[in-house]
């Protein structure tokens, strides 16, 4: 049996650096946080490391080159951010780098050749089709082809030399979708539909598991939540994004808008 996490927390982001998971941020009930925790695969030992700069919830998590990357996602008040958060595990501190150049939560974010790429989300105008790639090395952002249907709550895995991105929501409706991007020729294709429409989830590449050729099998499970934390507020005339009803924690936001 593996430990549980220390802290309850849902919205939450996490990635793989070496050998060990770090969970970052979410919701807490009424509250929103920074916390940080560092799961040791090797020794199934959760500790606490240095929290976020910032809490957020709803941001995304990647690694590149042994640093662990936090970008984008919500405030407490459901304020969308383009904060880009480098956190060195050897020294166990933060640090921020250069901007996001569109604020956003809950999009998808992938590596693929020391890259991060930042894919759709909610803004402060509505659903987004930006890409946006980072280079850590350079510390430098540039735009990509844009991600062919506006969405949030959307999932992102890496399987050779393409990121598959699956399903998300626009205006409360849960999508199927799967579309394909690959970095060398900076072009979207589609792939095999998910066949359950689904949103707020998380994909990961194993194997030949991500794959969505038209050959692909798919499979799925169903879960349903077993407690629902207290959301906090928004900033007044800020409305949050629509989630269907017993879906997920998140709250109703406004129709879905294409934006950059």
């Amino acid at each position: 049996m593996r430990a549980p996490m220390p802290s309850m927390r849902t919205e939450v982001a996490a990635a793989l650096v070496g050998t060990k998971i770090y969970v970052v941020g979410g919701l807490v009930p009424g509250d929103v946080t920074s916390i940080v925790e560092e799961y040791d695969v090797a020794t199934n030992i959760w500790r606490r490391v240095a929290s976020m700069p910032q809490a957020l919830h709803h941001t995304t998590a990647v690694s590149v080159g042994g640093k662990l990357y936090v970008i984008g996602g919500f405030t407490g008040a459901w304020d969308p951010v383009n904060t880009v958060y480098e956190y060195d595990p050897a020294a166990d501190r933060w640090r921020t780098r250069t901007p996001m150049p569109t604020a956003r939560g809950a999009p998808a974010a992938a590596t693929l050749a020391g890259k991060i790429y930042v894919m759709a989300g909610d803004t402060r105008r509505g659903d987004s089709t930006a890409n946006e790639e980072y280079d850590p090395a350079s510390d430098t952002w540039r735009r990509r082809a844009r991600v062919p249907t506006a969405r949030n709550h959307l999932a992102a895995a890496t399987m050779g030399e393409l990121i598959y991105t699956f399903a998300g929501r626009v205006g409360g409706r849960n999508l199927a979708v799967t579309e394909i991007y690959n970095t060398a020729a900076d072009t979207w294709s589609r792939g095999t539909p998910i066949p359950t429409p689904r949103s707020g989830i998380a994909a990961a590449a194993l194997g030949l598991a991500s794959s969505t050729s038209s050959a692909a099998n798919w499979a799925s499970r169903r879960r349903t939540p077993r407690t629902r934390p207290t959301i906090p507020r928004a900033t007044p005339g800020r409305r949050k994004p629509r989630c269907r009803p017993r879906a997920t924690a998140s709250p109703p936001s406004r129709p879905a808008t294409a934006s950059t």
